[in-house]
């Protein structure tokens, strides 16, 4: 347990702390573009029209996997990062949602054109890294 409120905390402030210092840049050669997005929605941008949707599904989900998904968890390690990540990220978002009324994004990737349009966080890199864990190592 104590190794995955490790990465939890990692994560969430890794995430915090870089969502706190953005400066707009590109990297590795404009692969990576840094800047400030504000996102209302839920993933994708969508529901943006519901913003009680928007506000309580995470918070729902969150409460779930910190009830359920102990129980579920295996002692495989990559199962407890999965799970660590998923809780981090999670409660980052949410946190984010609670005191800014959106999800701070700053990752794009502008020369993968299906991803072009998109706006990312660590925190969602967390959350879509801990699920294929989870699931892999379930």
């Amino acid at each position: 347990m104590v190794f995955i409120i490790f990465v939890s905390v990692s994560l969430f402030a890794v995430d915090w702390i870089c969502k706190q210092n953005i400066s707009p840049r590109l990297l590795c050669q404009g692969w990576i573009r840094i800047a400030l997005v504000k996102n209302t929605g839920l993933l994708l941008g969508k529901g943006k029209s519901h913003p009680l949707l928007v506000r309580w599904l995470p918070a729902g989900v969150l409460l779930f996997l910190l009830l359920f998904f102990p129980s579920l968890c295996t002692d495989a390690l990559p199962a407890r990062f999965g799970y660590g990540l998923l809780l981090g990220g999670g409660a980052n978002n949410l946190a984010d949602r609670i005191f800014h009324g959106y999800v701070t994004d700053f990752i794009n990737f502008p020369r993968i054109k299906r991803l072009r349009n998109l706006y990312f966080n660590l925190s969602d890199f967390g959350i879509f890294l801990g699920i294929i864990l989870f699931l892999l190592f379930f």
